[in-house]
């Protein structure tokens, strides 16, 4: 938890910089998992999404359905924070 928070920038620079090669996806999306509990709480939802969405992209690419699943999910729950139950409702019906 301390990590996270002392971290949290160059983090999400790892996480961006694993989302521009397709190769380093598995990376990408691990980091996106252990970290979602965290960008939830620190309510940095408009960067979140858009790492979200570019994981999500690019596991549609690389056919990953599991992980674009649970990554639609996670986009689902930011939505349902910001109080947009029609999109969260459209994210969740996807996954």
């Amino acid at each position: 938890s301390t990590f996270v928070q002392n971290d949290y920038d160059n983090l999400l620079r790892a996480i961006e910089t694993s989302l521009e090669q397709p190769d380093s996806f598995d990376l990408a999306y691990q980091l996106l998992r252990a970290l979602d509990s965290f960008a939830l709480v620190y309510a940095d939802w408009d960067r979140w999404l858009h790492y979200l969405e570019l994981a999500r992209m690019t596991s549609g690419v690389l056919q990953r359905r599991g992980e674009q699943a649970n990554l639609l999910t996670m986009i689902a729950a930011i939505f349902m924070n910001q109080g947009d139950l029609a999109k969260a409702g459209r994210y969740f019906r996807e996954a």
